[in-house]
C-alpha cells in the first residue's frame, strides 16, 4: 500500500474508534498481505481489546487467514465483523459489487467500513489485475448495493494531500459506512 493509505487509515481510526478503546472489536483487514518493504495497517489497531485478523486470498506476511474465494466468504459468519477495512483492493477485483456485498453481510449492525482506492490514474499495478479508479458515486453506488449507509465519502479525505509514489499521484477515494 502507499503511505496515502495508511495516513488515512490511521485517521479513521483516531476519529471513528477513539471512543472504542474499551470495546471488544474484531477487526477485518481485507488485503492484509505485506509485500516488501510495504505497510501495513495491524500496528493501527494494537489495543488490548482488539482483535486484528488480516486476511487475504493467499498465504503471506501478515495473512491470518486465507478466503476461498474473494466473492463468497463463507467462512466468515453473517453479522461478526465490528470493523472491516481495506486499502489498495478493491481497484484490483473484477467484480468489486459481489465482494462489497459480502462486506454488507458480514459486518455487524452499527459495525464500520473504511475502504480506500485510487480515484486517478495512477500506474498501472497488476496483482494480478489492474481494474478500477473509482470516484464518490462509485463509492456510493457500491455501499447502496451492500445496504451500508455512507458516513465519509470523499477523496483526499481529512484535507491529507494526494501522494505522490514515483511520478504517480493516486487520489485515495475514501468510503467509511455503517451497517444499520
Amino acid at each position: 500500500m502507499h503511505h496515502s493509505s495508511y495516513y488515512r487509515v490511521k485517521r479513521f481510526v483516531e476519529i471513528c474508534l477513539a471512543n472504542k478503546v474499551n470495546d471488544k472489536l474484531s477487526i477485518l483487514d481485507f488485503g492484509s498481505q505485506v509485500i516488501g518493504a510495504d505497510l501495513s495497517y495491524k500496528s493501527l489497531f494494537n489495543c488490548p481489546n482488539w482483535t486484528y485478523t488480516g486476511v487475504d486470498l493467499c498465504v503471506g506476511n501478515n495473512v491470518d487467514f486465507v478466503l476461498k474465494d474473494k466473492y463468497n466468504w463463507s467462512e466468515i459468519a453473517d453479522n461478526s465483523v465490528d470493523v472491516f477495512v481495506s486499502g489498495q483492493v478493491f481497484e484490483h477485483i473484477e467484480f468489486i459489487w459481489l465482494t462489497i456485498a459480502e462486506v454488507g453481510r458480514i459486518l455487524k449492525p452499527g459495525g464500520l467500513t473504511c475502504i480506500l482506492a485510487p480515484s486517478a490514474v495512477g500506474m498501472i499495478h497488476r496483482f494480478p489485475l489492474d481494474c478500477w479508479r473509482i470516484q464518490v458515486d462509485g463509492w456510493l453506488a457500491l455501499a447502496k448495493h451492500a445496504k451500508l449507509k455512507p458516513i465519509v465519502c470523499q477523496t483526499n479525505w481529512e484535507a491529507l494531500p494526494a501522494w505522490r509514489d514515483g511520478s504517480y499521484i493516486w487520489d485515495d477515494c475514501i468510503l467509511i459506512a455503517t451497517k444499520e
